[in-house]
């Protein structure tokens, strides 16, 4: 099976122009390169025959050994796609230059996929509305031509085609495509090994997403805590959960799949499809959907995990206590961390700021270690015991 690589050569001023500003054209161009290389690297690790590099442009010292080159055809993309699938044939599965990610165990899992006896295409979404995978057992002209290109709804103009044609479709997991600065450090923080990361980092991009609050509050998001291993703090409390157990606000799920790969029933839930995304890749039962929506399970879970300051979600603590104890079965128990003795708890209104335009405000709150008791008590939990750990602060609630 062939991997077909669509990509423009990286020249200043043609690529990633969406990243200027805060990116001058030549660092734009420098991490779209950057990106290529991860994606092509990635191909060339995987289990893919052949890497194919369709490429508008000219090959430049970037291109690695042992890529096949073919140039572009066409004038619109949908064009451009036809020609190099019917220059490469099938089977084969196609990306871009834009999800550096990507890696060869992800693009061995979506090649296989093709190895189903009851799929014919296999496609992945990316959460700006596009697509950044699709696989075909056969080159079909059909597939691409007159389907809208770069909007926001082609991944989904796509799908309609591929069941238009009567092609039975599998579905991969969502990605983000890097159009923003905002992506670019939300893929960074997923890939920190990559080329692509190592160049964020080193031009100063973005030092983490953090939320602001109006009144100049800044709280870090420990970013490369949440995509890492759990910590020897973190699993000396999961030591006392007792199943099943719910991880609300999971991010990319590295509690979840700690406890899964112990063994134990867990879901986690978040609203962030990146996040999920990394969570899923690495085998990690989520779910995206908000802690106040319906979560399958209601009224079952022995123990729910509130994180990271998680206990913030929402602005108010009291009613999302309150919702965790809709969750819990009688008896059941919340593991939340809170902030250290002395730390006010108090609303706020933040933005989350990730090196491009802050979000929208949202509500937020802190909660110290010295209020919990009586907002706990509100919500109808008692503070069974509390732990510090290597600076982190947790508290056992128990449901009354």
């Amino acid at each position: 099976m062939h991997l077909i690589v669509m990509a423009k050569s990286p020249r200043p001023g043609s690529v990633k122009t969406r990243l200027c500003p805060p990116c001058t054209p030549e660092q734009a161009a420098d991490l779209a390169t950057a990106a290529l290389v991860d994606t092509l690297e990635a191909g060339r690790s995987s289990a893919a025959d052949q890497v194919v590099l369709a490429l508008a442009g000219e090959p430049g010292d970037w291109l690695p050994a042992g890529v096949r080159v073919i140039p572009q055809r066409g004038d619109g993309f949908d064009q451009r796609l036809t020609n190099a699938w019917s220059d490469v044939g099938g089977p084969a599965f196609q990306i871009g230059m834009d999800t550096p990610q990507l890696d060869p165990t992800l693009l061995d899992d979506a090649m296989a996929r093709l190895d189903e006896p009851d799929l014919d295409a296999v496609i992945g979404l990316a959460d700006d509305g596009g697509w950044w995978g699709l696989g075909l057992r056969k080159s079909d002209e059909r597939v691409f031509l007159g389907v809208p290109m770069s909007c926001d709804h082609t991944g989904m103009s796509q799908v309609a085609r591929l069941d238009d044609l009567g092609l039975r479709t599998g579905r991969l997991a969502n990605l983000t495509d890097v159009d923003t600065i905002a992506d670019a450090a939300a893929v960074a923080t997923l890939a920190p090994n990559t080329r692509f990361a190592s160049l964020v980092r080193e031009l100063g991009l973005t030092s983490g997403p953090s939320l602001i609050a109006d009144d100049g509050t800044t709280i870090r998001l420990r970013t490369e805590r949440f995509c890492g291993a759990p910590s020897d703090t973190e699993l000396a409390q999961l030591d006392a959960t007792e199943g099943p157990v719910i991880d609300l606000g999971c991010g990319p799920g590295r509690l979840v799949l700690a406890l899964a790969e112990r063994g134990e029933v867990v879901l986690g839930v978040d609203t962030s499809p990146t996040a999920l995304s990394h969570a899923r890749r690495v085998g990690a039962p989520v779910l995206e959907r908000s802690v106040f929506d319906r979560i399958p399970g209601e009224g079952r879970y022995r123990t729910a995990l509130l994180f990271d300051g998680n206990i913030g979600i929402g602005g108010d603590p009291v009613a999302l206590l309150r919702r965790v104890a809709a969750l819990l079965a009688p008896g059941g128990r919340a593991l939340v961390e809170v902030e250290p003795p002395g730390v006010s708890s108090r609303h706020l209104t933040v933005r989350l700021h990730a090196g491009g335009e802050p979000s929208r405000p949202f509500p937020w709150a802190v909660v110290g270690r010295d209020g919990l008791a009586s907002l706990a008590d509100m919500a109808g939990f008692g503070v069974d015991r509390l732990v510090e750990s290597d600076g982190r602060h947790f508290a056992w609630l128990v449901r009354r």
